[in-house]
């Protein structure tokens, strides 16, 4: 409830964490399983409806409230031998695939790019289950951000402009695999304008959408929970509806916590990352991929990794390298606890 005291601490927080080693929900365990669709009984809830053009944007989208009850979770294995499985599957991909066609680097891999299973750091990998769920989150993200334009609400959307630096050039043939995709949401990222969220409507290039919303994910960020508030009003069942100055308040009261946040996930990520290479053997190196020559040596990604760069040391000789090209690297000292990485080129100088 506004002005109760969980809503003052999740206010507080800002957003959930999703880190490497652990989550640390916005709100308690007790209001998410209160919130959360169940087989056991039907559960109130916003839902949108819509039609898909043919470049899969969304069309004549409805909202109103509803009562849910799931009769299966998509990790379950019993569903994945079903014909709508199937059906969200292939659409799922087919979503990406497009935002892929529109220049988009954002949500195309795990995040974080590393999981931990008991002592041992692996590198992460996406389940047809997970990416299900991501891109109907954006689909629906999409779709909030039409509704709430064609019907005059006031709404938070999550802008990102293109950068103003030297376009890359996004038609290079590079294979598609990880060091690719890795390597393209580096360069793109460095050259992007930050994210923004903002009352005024806007292109997320890093999303390949003409339009987000916030307003998916009430359990994990506050805005987005500000947002459902939004949507409840405007469906009937709240109070009144938020002027664009009040959600922009919203935005300031909690930027922070946000800012806070990024910071705390970007450490665990650097942090495991470090951990991943202590526990590799230490005569094999680390593969990595070049991003630019720099100086006498170069930059480089560690191979499908983040977009967290290392630089190595080539003994001051210039060495050639190309961008993408992969290179196993000799590890000369790394300490996670200490924040140390150190690499250096083997080949001959």
């Amino acid at each position: 409830q506004t002005g109760g005291a969980i809503d003052a601490d999740a206010a507080e927080r800002g957003t959930a964490l999703q880190l490497v080693e652990r989550q640390i929900p916005m709100l308690p365990t007790a209001v998410l399983q209160a919130c959360r669709l169940l087989p056991a009984a039907a559960r109130p809830a916003l839902t949108l409806s819509m039609r898909l053009s043919d470049e899969l944007q969304p069309q004549h989208v409805a909202l109103k409230l509803s009562r849910l009850r799931p009769q299966a979770r998509l990790d379950e294995p019993a569903l994945h031998a079903t014909s709508g499985w199937r059906q969200l599957a292939d659409l799922a991909r087919a979503l990406r695939q497009q935002r892929r066609r529109t220049g988009a680097w954002e949500g195309l891999r795990p995040t974080p790019w590393l999981t931990r299973h008991e002592d041992q750091v692996q590198q992460a990998t996406e389940s047809t289950a997970e990416l299900i769920d991501a891109e109907l989150r954006l689909l629906a993200a999409a779709a909030l951000g039409c509704y709430c334009q064609d019907h005059s609400i006031a709404a938070l959307y999550v802008t990102r402009a293109a950068g103003t630096a030297q376009d890359l050039d996004t038609d290079v043939c590079w294979p598609a695999t990880t060091d690719a995709e890795g390597l393209r949401a580096f360069l793109l990222e460095r050259q992007a304008a930050p994210t923004a969220l903002t009352t005024e409507p806007g292109i997320n290039v890093g999303l390949g959408l003409p339009l987000v919303a916030a307003g998916t994910q009430p359990m994990r960020r506050y805005v987005d929970l500000v947002m459902q508030r939004q949507l409840l009003a405007a469906a009937g069942a709240g109070g009144a509806l938020l002027s664009p100055e009040a959600l922009r308040i919203a935005v300031l009261d909690t930027h922070a916590a946000r800012e806070a946040a990024h910071q705390v996930e970007s450490a665990s990520q650097r942090y495991w990352s470090l951990k991943w290479v202590e526990q590799l053997p230490p005569d094999d190196g680390v593969s990595c991929v070049v991003v630019e020559p720099r100086g006498p040596g170069y930059l480089a990604l560690l191979a499908g990794g983040p977009a967290g760069a290392f630089a190595p040391a080539t003994g001051g000789e210039r060495v050639h390298v190309a961008p993408g090209q992969r290179l196993r690297l000799r590890v000369e000292q790394v300490s996670a606890r200490r924040n140390i990485l150190r690499l250096a080129d083997p080949r001959p100088q």
